[in-house]
């Protein structure tokens, strides 16, 4: 294999990988031929910068947001999930911190932006939402491993003693939308947060507000809240399969009828519309939810990013919808089981287990 074919084969090793545009772009001018002197290129040398291009895979791979998710949650998405992610979408700074929406992820059901966050200074440490000044700075590290998690002085304290002297908290508004969660991870005074939410769209146009709020190390204010707009622009890709039941229950103890169930999957999750209508007027017997179960009884996990269904059903005509999602399945399946539960007295009785026989 001649010089040329060892930098070839190098360069294509890296097309197809996800990889951040700059990694790419760092490879490729590692085998650039700038020079005469530069222009021999041994097998040694190429075999390092393949050492040095898996790591920086490795790297890659261990910072997006899918290892984020099985990292801070556990839930796993298929391999082809990994072809729904865009990345740089959107970046924003005040005076406390910079933001950059590093990755984000949509499948037409539910969508997640991964979001990082730096401090502008080396003087302010960064906190999200949630946290106190009182808390134990142990409480910031998210691996349950670390040695960190001993330390009991507080927040202000560690800040205190490292020099800090102001504390900002950050995070991310998705305007418009009152039903999302983020989940955070702190590392090194670096914050990054995944903010997940429903939604329907083949398109979505998401206003975002990055915001700070400092404090001083004594819990007093140190300024006024600071906020940026910013627009972010994603896009999905059709679902992996659809399958739906029109079997119908009637579920007189609860006082309503499943009318169908319906179910979209993609490479996130598979996403279950319960279609059921109320068949009396006491009020307390429409207190109804459906979950899904194996054979065996074991509650099946939720999609990747963890959107669980409606907190309320929504109303569709004369019906009432139950969503609710389950991990991801790379075909439709045959079967599933649906416990029917309900908020009621006797906590003991057994719920109706409904065989949910899809096509």
């Amino acid at each position: 294999m001649t010089e040329r074919d060892l930098t070839r084969v190098l360069i294509e090793s890296v097309a197809d990988v996800h990889l951040p545009d700059t990694a790419k772009r760092n490879i490729r001018m590692a085998t650039k031929e700038e020079s005469p002197v530069k222009r021999k290129m041994t097998v040694g040398l190429v075999l390092a910068l393949i050492l040095t291009m898996l790591t920086t895979i490795a790297m890659a791979a261990g910072s997006g947001i899918l290892d984020f998710l099985l990292r801070t949650t556990g839930r796993t998405a298929l391999p082809d999930a990994a072809g729904l992610i865009q990345q740089n979408l959107g970046q924003g700074e005040n005076d406390y911190a910079t933001y950059t929406v590093t990755e984000a992820i949509y499948d037409g059901r539910a969508m997640g932006i991964m979001v990082q966050i730096t401090p502008k200074d080396e003087h302010t440490l960064l906190i999200s939402e949630g946290w106190m000044l009182d808390d134990p700075y142990g409480s910031l590290a998210y691996d349950t491993e670390t040695e960190m998690l001993a330390d009991l002085r507080t927040i202000a304290e560690y800040a205190a003693e490292n020099g800090y002297t102001c504390i900002a908290e950050v995070g991310v508004s998705l305007l418009g939308n009152a039903d999302y969660w983020g989940n955070s991870e702190w590392d090194n005074n670096t914050m990054t947060i995944l903010y997940s939410m429903q939604s329907a769209a083949e398109q979505l146009v998401l206003p975002v507000e990055y915001y700070a709020v400092p404090y001083q190390l004594n819990g007093s204010p140190a300024g006024d809240m600071q906020q940026i707009t910013d627009e972010l622009t994603l896009t999905t890709a059709e679902p992996l399969w659809q399958a739906s039941s029109d079997q119908i229950f009637e579920l007189p103890e609860y006082g309503v009828r499943i009318d169908g169930v319906t179910l979209t999957g993609t490479s996130l999750g598979v996403y279950c519309d319960v279609h059921y209508t109320c068949t009396s007027l006491d009020e307390s017997l429409k207190d109804f939810w459906p979950e899904f179960h194996d054979a065996q009884g074991n509650r099946l996990q939720t999609g990747a990013l963890g959107v669980d269904g409606s907190d309320i059903p929504s109303q569709v005509g004369e019906q009432l919808v139950w969503r609710y999602s389950l991990a991801a399945m790379q075909e439709a399946p045959a079967q599933l089981v649906m416990w029917a539960e309900h908020w009621r007295s006797d906590q003991t009785e057994e719920p109706p287990k409904l065989t949910i026989t899809l096509k």
